[in-house]
């Protein structure tokens, strides 16, 4: 499944709107984009940014347990670019690719000049991503223009192409808030049919006349609201070639996803794909195909690659937030010579408030430290009133509210690792002789063992079980640690026990294997 197809459904569900949904014909919509067409044009993604975005497909995808996997790049700016739109009063942007310049050239953008605006303020609001940063624009008619000089240029002097099938193709995508239409230029496909007359095995073989016959455009519909929608229309150059290309992209699937080097989101989309019967699904009728499956089935195929992606922006933030921690011990280091204890203790030996507290001063929380008694326990009627101020930099994304004062963010506490549970305190680096990018000093647990923050409580590390607690918030691909470098990292789920436990350890004289970098 490429991510670009998952990006559309996280558009349809995080999109900002303007609070005024409208209805516009597909006819207009080919009318506005027509004057920047020509026989290069790949690819056209539409937005509109009037409907209100729903978050009940995220919800559900959600529940299904799974949140990761790396987010695209083109997450991130496009839904920047539709903020910064949004706020501007643009009801809808295009995105236009051309195969002249893909995929190295960012495509160029055209906004329809909303009413009260103009083109210094629409060219600021997608300058809110570095996608369009360096881009030029210039107003063409009624519509502002972001593209590369020689694109602007080409624009601005060229006379369009005529290209009949984009306005059909809107008409296929329906009336949704993302469109997006696959245009292969007669050249692409001829290009094809010379180079791959046979198709490799791995992507399922066959002619290649599978794909240039069986694909003259597509047209691809995402909507939230009022149910999560997705329709498919693919135009065959007839009927022979629509049955010929769904035969072909069902032994596709399969084919890739059976591969022992098959890349995670082939592995991913066969995986999905595997939940309905695809060939059931993709219904071909008379010169065409179609795929629209029912909410159930949606759910159960992009459900989990949607959660999937947005884990991918937790895991982002979890590293982040961890790497803040670790230059909070080196600061607490540089200030008392030494990284804080598990926790402080009283004189008969009992913890008192745990290192999370201790790390405030360093965490630009003075205020908050101060208001602590320190010769108090973390449940004494004071302390206590504090657990619902935790820091946001103690909030792992993807759990539970900050509201119950927990957090994932513990150090490993045991025989051998950094924290022993005793008022120690070790440094760097003349305590870690393993390595500070060898060893690891704090770690994003699971769920089950989240703690409340100011709680001297962490994860209990036995040798034995030195995965205890580390399940993984992230679909199973591992989890996060700090190193005592400072650094943040993903640790596989591949890597060995044998390798985990010299990790733990900050001088224990063990070499790391060759399975702690996969």
């Amino acid at each position: 499944m490429n991510p670009f197809a998952v990006l559309l459904l996280q558009l349809a569900v995080a999109m900002p709107s303007t609070g005024n949904e409208t209805t516009v014909d597909p006819a207009e919509r080919a009318k506005l984009i027509a004057p920047f067409l020509d026989k290069q044009v790949l690819a056209i993604l539409h937005v509109d940014l009037t409907r209100k975005g729903s978050d009940a497909l995220l919800a559900r995808a959600m529940a299904t347990g799974q949140r990761e996997v790396d987010a695209t790049a083109y997450q991130a700016e496009i839904l920047s670019v539709a903020n910064g739109l949004t706020k501007a009063g643009a009801k809808s942007f295009y995105l236009v690719w051309r195969l002249d310049g893909f995929p190295a050239e960012p495509p160029f953008v055209a906004v329809p000049l909303p009413e009260g605006a103009d083109t210094p303020t629409i060219a600021q609001a997608m300058g809110n991503g570095s996608l369009f940063r360096n881009a030029h624009f210039d107003k063409l008619g009624q519509v502002v223009v972001g593209a590369s000089e020689n694109t602007l240029k080409r624009l601005r002097t060229e006379k369009p192409a005529a290209r009949p099938e984009v306005a059909q193709a809107f008409v296929a995508a329906g009336d949704a808030s993302v469109q997006l239409l696959i245009l292969p230029p007669a050249d692409l496909r001829r290009v094809i049919e010379e180079t791959l007359p046979v198709l490799p095995a791995e992507i399922g073989g066959g002619p290649g006349t599978v794909l240039t016959q069986g694909v003259i455009w597509a047209a691809l519909g995402v909507d939230a609201k009022p149910q999560t929608s997705f329709r498919l229309f693919i135009q065959a150059r007839d009927a022979t070639s629509a049955k010929a290309f769904q035969t072909w992209a069902v032994r596709a699937v399969k084919a890739l996803g059976s591969q022992k080097q098959a890349s995670e989101w082939a592995v991913l989309a066969a995986k999905f794909l595997d939940k309905f019967d695809l060939a059931e699904q993709l219904v071909v009728q008379d010169d065409h195909i179609m795929l629209a499956p029912d909410a159930k089935s949606l759910e159960s195929v992009f459900g989990p690659a949607v959660a999937h992606l947005r884990g991918g922006a937790e895991r982002t933030q979890t590293m982040k937030k961890m790497q803040q921690l670790g230059i909070a011990f080196y600061l607490h280091q540089d200030a008392n010579k030494m990284l804080p204890a598990v926790a402080n203790f009283d004189k008969q030996g009992k913890p008192l408030l745990s290192w999370r507290v201790h790390l405030l001063p360093f965490l630009g929380e003075e205020k908050l430290y101060k208001e602590f008694k320190l010769d108090e326990p973390w449940d004494s009627a004071h302390n206590k009133s504090l657990i619902a101020r935790m820091p946001a930099v103690y909030h792992a994304p993807g759990t539970k509210g900050p509201g119950e004062g927990k957090t994932t963010y513990l150090v490993p506490v045991g025989e051998g690792a950094v924290f022993t549970g005793k008022p120690q305190h070790l440094r760097i680096p003349h305590d870690f002789t393993d390595g500070t990018s060898n060893t690891i000093l704090l770690l994003d647990v699971d769920e089950d063992h989240a703690v409340i923050w100011t709680k001297p409580d962490d994860l209990k590390y036995d040798s034995k079980k030195p995965r205890e607690g580390l399940k993984g918030r992230y679909d199973l691909d591992g989890f996060v640690a700090l190193l005592a470098d400072a650094s943040a990292r993903l640790v596989g789920k591949a890597v060995s026990d044998t390798t985990l436990r010299a990790a733990f350890t900050p001088s224990g004289g063990e070499v790391l294997g060759s399975d702690w970098g996969r």
